[in-house]
């Protein structure tokens, strides 16, 4: 009976998250990686960003289930976010059932999962994030159960597990660190070994499986640019591109680690992850504020949960569990992704969930009467209502055109495509996909920036520029820009770009001092 009832609560509880959030699922491309999704539904092209490497393929393809669904290729990939989403609570169910002692809090992670606002919003986006999070979890579910297994069912779950993972490199690479659980299961069937030998076999079926689902995806998706070696280079060029330029990393940013740190544990953890909220917008206005209790709150049960972990003293098994299921990603995300993007932390956003529905199970043992477990319960109603709302609100929000799409529409209403030049940043890939008439640059350094300008000089009337770049140049060579327009969005929705600012530059060139520690701007076309 409890299996039966537990499923059909579970059941409603999946169809209810599904229902409440499609209403809500994004139709527009928000950003440079939403483009290049959308286009590879058109033309799948790695190469020409379509998408980026290493393509994506599994994830392309679920998308091309909802293609025939949808009015256009970003609907189709919001309609699987939704999907995803709401599939995820039944594999976060399953480890939940793994880690959590009893019921109780079982369910109340349930629902801290459900009106997570962050999970919400990766839920309506045209991204591989939600997918990617949903075979996170099943990862985890696979290998959580096998904590308590041995012999043969423990090897046939590593396997699956094996295979699983090879699948999952497939829907997002940047989940290689869940690699590191796959030790976890081998380490134990070696403890249990009866030969070396038979130990040794076990493993290469498990290395084998792997390999073969892997080059599933790998050798087709590779066969799209000819082969394994111009994919390999293709690779390379991405790769370093990403940590010595543009990607945002520890070593691409200019940020110190102390930066770094702290806009890690507090702002994607702790504000993004938690509360669903910006820094921008915490203790803001009387919403603001009511963040600041239950920041607290939460914060108040994952301490009771650690401190109960550390006092019970769990199983060996249990802790390194966690700590690869942790450990791994979260040193990836810290040195080696966006800082500034809070969906890079989304899987460990689960286990930071479970870590605080234990608290708040412990914190509700501990009163001996009614009144006060009846206290502690309506503290979790209302920290669960504050999120639910938040939630809504930002899915509501999320229905309005991002910043960068405002830029492009005011842009094709105000100016003509003939004559008019953009230099701009990431907002060009949306000017490709929604305004290709425009011509854009993307420039990040003067140098180039200057040289473009003189290239163009008798081709262009009229010379666009956003805060993107001008923000990328030295003060003193900034060139007077006058602001056209300013659009803005919540930093929460919208992490780099919540605020964007067009400036149209005088046809003359700025004057500015050249008393020998600056240089004098370029002259900019004339009309």
């Amino acid at each position: 009976m409890p299996f039966f009832r537990n499923a059909i609560i579970l059941t409603f509880l999946t169809a209810a998250v599904w229902a409440l959030r499609l209403p809500f699922a994004g139709v527009y491309a928000e950003s440079w990686d939403a483009v290049d999704f959308a286009l590879a539904l058109q033309r799948y092209d790695i190469f020409n960003m379509q998408p980026h490497f290493p393509g994506y393929p599994l994830y392309i393809l679920a998308g091309h289930l909802f293609l025939p669904f949808a009015e256009e290729p970003v609907r189709a990939l919001t309609l699987l976010s939704v999907w995803c989403g709401a599939l995820s609570l039944i594999p976060f169910y399953l480890l939940a059932q793994k880690l959590l002692p009893d019921a109780r809090s079982r369910w109340t992670a349930m629902l801290l999962f459900a009106a997570s606002p962050l999970l919400g919003l990766t839920a309506v986006q045209p991204m591989s994030d939600a997918f990617g999070l949903l075979a996170v979890l099943v990862l985890l579910a696979v290998i959580a159960a096998t904590l308590h297994l041995s012999g043969r069912p423990l090897f046939l779950l590593t396997c699956l597990a094996a295979v699983w993972f090879a699948l999952l490199l497939g829907i997002r690479l940047s989940s290689f660190p869940f690699g590191f659980l796959l030790l976890h299961p081998l380490f134990r069937l070696f403890r249990e070994r009866r030969s070396l030998g038979g130990f040794i076999a076990r493993t290469a079926v498990v290395v084998l499986l792997f390999l073969a689902a892997l080059a599933g995806w790998l050798l087709p998706t590779a066969a799209t640019e000819g082969g394994l070696v111009p994919f390999w280079q293709l690779g390379q060029a991405f790769t370093v591109g990403h940590f010595t330029d543009w990607g945002g990393t520890s070593f691409s940013s200019g940020a110190s680690w102390g930066e770094r740190l702290y806009g890690f544990l507090w702002e994607r953890l702790t504000l993004n992850g938690l509360i669903g909220t910006s820094e921008e917008a915490f203790a803001q206005g009387l919403t603001g504020w009511l963040n600041v209790p239950v920041l607290a709150v939460l914060i108040g049960g994952a301490a009771a949960g650690a401190a109960d972990l550390l006092r019970r003293r769990p199983q060996p098994a249990v802790v390194w569990f966690l700590a690869l299921a942790a450990g791994p990603y979260a040193l990836w995300a810290f040195f080696g992704q966006n800082s500034e993007k809070a969906r890079h932390i989304l899987p460990l956003l689960p286990l930071l969930l479970l870590l605080v529905a234990h608290g708040f199970s412990v914190l509700g043992n501990r009163p001996r009467r009614f009144a006060g477990k009846a206290a502690v319960c309506m503290l979790f109603a209302g920290v669960l209502a504050v999120l639910t709302v938040r939630q809504a609100a930002v899915l509501q929000r999320h229905l309005d055109p991002p910043p960068a799409l405002q830029l492009v529409r005011f842009v094709e209403s105000r100016y003509p495509p003939e004559g008019t030049l953009l230099y701009t940043w990431e907002e060009e890939r949306l000017f490709d996909y929604y305004a290709p008439a425009y011509e854009t640059e993307r420039v990040r350094r003067f140098a180039y920036f200057a040289q473009s300008l003189t290239l163009h000089a008798s081709t262009v009337s009229r010379v666009l520029v956003t805060n993107a770049v001008l923000d990328g140049f030295p003060p003193e060579l900034r060139p007077a820009a006058k602001e056209v327009a300013r659009f803005t969005a919540d930093p929460f929705l919208y992490p780099t770009y919540h605020t964007v600012i067009l400036y149209e530059l005088p046809t003359q060139g700025a004057q500015q001092p050249t008393d020998g520690s600056r240089r004098r701007p370029p002259a900019l076309p004339n009309g």
